[in-house]
């Protein structure tokens, strides 16, 4: 599923604050129109009402394609400049996901808990351009 976020955020620009819908996940193959979305990037933009000033909403995202059993998270490289603290809680040394204490190993698919990271939305877009053309050629060639 996908994990849809709705609150009230303040334009950067001129102060008036709005309700704003951002995910901070997807998963494409419940919601393939997000990863359209995420393509033209309109995913996560905050477009102001009043002034029509347009940010990133920039938080941490998880693309997931179940079908094509890969994720990719976005990390915003700022934060690891910054030293974010919640690095250290959400991976191991080995850039793989902690789980959380009420999540089972059994109740995911293994490939969640190495996603490829990313540290711009634009990397994130190319390196599901190249999953996808993966996809696409070895799928095709399996099935000759």
């Amino acid at each position: 599923m996908s994990d849809r976020q709705e609150e009230e955020l303040k334009c950067p620009e001129c102060g008036h604050a709005q309700m704003t819908v951002y995910y901070q996940s997807i998963n494409v193959n419940f919601n393939p129109e997000l990863k359209e979305e995420l393509f033209k990037g309109r995913l996560n933009l905050f477009e102001c009402e009043e002034c029509g000033h347009k940010a990133l909403i920039d938080l941490m995202f998880l693309y997931h394609d179940m079908e094509k059993m890969f994720c990719v998270q976005y990390y915003p490289f700022e934060r690891v400049m910054q030293k974010d603290e919640r690095l250290a809680e959400m991976y191991t040394i080995e850039g793989k996901l902690k789980l959380p204490d009420n999540v089972q190993l059994a109740e995911i698919a293994g490939y969640m808990l190495e996603p490829h990271v990313v540290l711009s939305l634009e990397e994130m877009v190319r390196y599901v351009q190249f999953r996808d053309v993966l996809h696409e050629k070895l799928a095709n060639k399996s099935k000759h």
